[in-house]
């Protein structure tokens, strides 16, 4: 499975560092220091962007549902058949996407789209670009819908369907965006709106053993 594993750096930022990397020496050497200084922040802001750290959960087991990637915790909506998470993961966070708990891979689908500044919410849906990766665990089924915000480069899923995950792997990598997860209902959230949490670490919540 093609998945980030090891490096410090995400390998899809490799070419973002490289491209801001070269300008900013390039303009260096022109004296255009200002331009210099412009590409220098984007190439800090690029290495904090994609990089990819070790994380050790807060909590283990195997009933425990981690988060999946870092940002911040927008609006949780309970219903009678589920419960719905969404996190926002902005530019200034890691975007490497783990696993939430050990599953089976049932979908995983991307599709391209515009990305708009301001269209009608009736017609985005079918327009934007999106993506959904679902996982059968012992304790139900989880889906995890993105919307990457401007650039649909920003999302993407590695796992292909019917393989076996286990919980904190790396499966992808998301910037930029809301990702929303609908959960078992059976969940025991232990985290509240405006909460910041970091994927693969901060746990999300609990199921009923």
């Amino acid at each position: 499975m093609k998945q980030t594993t090891t490096q410090i750096i995400a390998k899809e930022g490799w070419i973002w560092l490289g491209v801001f990397g070269f300008l900013t020496l390039f303009f260096l050497a022109l004296e255009w220091n200002f331009a210099a200084f412009l590409f220098l922040v984007l190439l800090g802001s690029s290495l904090l962007s994609y990089y990819n750290p070790e994380r050790i959960p807060d909590e283990t087991g195997e009933n425990l549902l981690l988060a999946p990637v870092d940002g911040v915790v927008k609006k949780i909506e309970k219903r009678d058949d589920a419960c719905v998470v969404t996190i926002h993961s902005p530019l200034c966070m890691v975007g490497i996407l783990r696993m939430p708990l050990e599953g089976l891979i049932t979908l995983n689908e991307t599709r391209e789209g515009l990305r708009p500044l301001k269209i009608e919410k009736s017609v985005r849906e079918g327009i934007y670009a999106r993506g959904e990766l679902g996982v059968q665990s012992r304790w139900g089924a989880l889906l995890m819908r993105f919307s990457p915000v401007l650039f649909e480069e920003n999302l993407y899923l590695y796992p292909k369907p019917d393989s076996k995950i286990t919980q904190g792997a790396r499966v992808g990598f998301f910037k930029h965006g809301h990702l929303e997860m609908v959960l078992p209902s059976s969940v025991s959230l232990k985290v509240c709106e405006g909460d910041t949490i970091k994927g693969g670490e901060t746990l999300l919540g609990s199921f009923p053993l």
